[in-house]
């Protein structure tokens, strides 16, 4: 991974990322007088110091990931050396930046611009307390470890952008009448760029959680099955159902039918037969052999939910009918898809025309 030095991509790939470099540093020396500060914080804990750290944060992550991509491509185009950067390298220095990047965002999204007054760091409160209930709950769940405490903040970001949510909402009720309910969508219409900026935390919170979720609790595993036989990953049972040969225009095609059951019922039940029980869903992995190829390729079969994503590829097909699996199960998936979907959503908002206070 992040290894492009044994294809044509490696030089491609620098040559773009210089010139991004570039493009970007040419226009901040444009408009260097547009960006000129007079460097002077109002306090040590003020809106403005949290945004100057979390710029630097920002800074040093980008510098990070930039210098683990290219690294390998430098060392091959100068010494002719073959390195490979992995996620081990990524894991540990982006993910420490990238919880402080969130604490720094939810502390600063509730704190008011300029000197902080007295009685405002009350506003941490409600959200650390979410953040405390969240980690017991979890902690009773089973997690443990780096990833309860990472689960732990970003909850305590998400409550932050939610808080901040629910008391513009107040002030509208109260200053306008409005009921809570209409009063959450017309704070947009109120102030567009600063809620916007809420939902683009408040996605990048969710596409967090997705990612340290998916990456600790990653299950994997093949099975070699008959028909009727039922197997297991992660939190789901599985029962391979048959397969079947379809003869297409452009290829053969075997596809494997694999129903997922509802774990629970056997466990009411634990006599009852798998065969007897109700598939909750059926998924069909299948293995495609076109003329001009000699190895058939595997199309693999998805299923979503909001808890996460199971995968499942037919690997291979004996004469008997049995069937090798792979299964692989990556939790809150989803999430990742719906944060980065309100981020999109939060950018549009903002740049969307219209009246701003």
């Amino acid at each position: 991974m992040h290894d492009f030095t044994q294809s044509l991509v490696g030089p491609i790939f620098l040559l773009f990322i210089g010139a991004v470099l570039a493009f970007s540093v040419g226009v901040l020396l444009l408009r260097r007088d547009e960006v000129r500060d007079d460097g002077i914080l109002p306090a040590y804990l003020s809106r403005e110091s949290l945004f100057l750290l979390n710029n630097v944060v920002l800074l040093v992550l980008a510098a990070t990931v930039f210098i683990g991509t290219t690294f390998p491509l430098l060392a091959e185009a100068v010494a002719g050396v073959r390195l490979s950067v992995g996620p081990p390298f990524f894991n540990r220095l982006t993910v420490p930046l990238a919880l402080a990047l969130l604490v720094l965002m939810a502390v600063a999204t509730l704190l008011p611009w300029g000197p902080v007054p007295r009685g405002v760091l009350r506003r941490l409160a409600a959200p650390g307390v979410v953040s405390l209930g969240c980690v017991i709950a979890l902690a009773g769940a089973g997690v443990r470890g780096s990833t309860l405490g990472t689960l732990g903040v970003i909850a305590f970001a998400a409550a932050a952008q939610i808080s901040e949510f629910h008391r513009g909402a107040r002030a509208l009720c109260r200053a306008e009448g409005r009921p809570y309910l209409l009063a959450l969508p017309a704070l947009l219409g109120v102030n567009r760029r600063r809620y916007a900026g809420y939902l683009a935390h408040l996605g990048l919170a969710l596409a967090l959680a997705g990612v340290a979720a998916s990456s600790a609790y990653r299950a994997e595993s093949d099975h070699a099955v008959r028909r009727g036989e039922t197997f297991r990953v992660g939190s789901y049972l599985l029962r391979y159902d048959g397969a079947a040969l379809s003869r297409l225009p452009d290829r053969l095609e075997v596809a494997a039918a694999i129903s997922v059951l509802p774990p629970r019922d056997l466990e009411v039940s634990p006599g009852r037969p798998a065969a007897a029980i109700r598939a909750a869903a059926t998924l069909y992995p299948s293995e495609r052999l076109y003329p001009q190829q000699r190895t058939p390729i595997p199309t693999p079969a998805v299923r979503s939910t909001w808890r996460g994503d199971l995968y499942l590829v037919l690997l291979a097909v004996a004469p008997d009918g049995s069937v090798v699996v792979k299964a692989i199960v990556n939790p809150l998936v989803p999430w990742i898809w719906t944060g980065g979907l309100l981020m999109a959503l939060a950018g549009l908002m903002s740049i969307w025309p219209g009246r701003h206070s």
